[in-house]
């Protein structure tokens, strides 16, 4: 998924006529990925539930939420840091 992002950054960076559309598929690519997450969580957490099985601790989900933040701050730092290779 990050890969596929990734090339689409590039592409757009480059400039070209598809540009809006890349940013569009995208987007859609990002909410499609975030709905299933997000089902898969719930899922879980049923299946757990019916199972018997302890649910993560709240530490647990707190490293999980806190892995997602950094992930997303290095992804912003990347695309600054190509804005201004670009610039360059």
């Amino acid at each position: 998924m990050g890969y596929l992002r990734d090339m689409a950054h590039t592409l757009v960076e480059s400039g070209g006529p598809h540009t809006a559309r890349i940013n569009d598929w995208v987007a859609a690519v990002d909410k499609m990925y975030h709905e299933f997450s997000s089902e898969m969580d719930s899922y879980k957490r049923q299946l757990e539930k019916t199972l018997g099985i302890q649910n993560r601790s709240p530490r647990g989900e707190m490293a999980s939420s806190m892995a997602k933040d950094k992930l997303q701050h290095r992804e912003f730092n990347e695309e600054k840091r190509k804005s201004a290779r670009k610039r360059e």
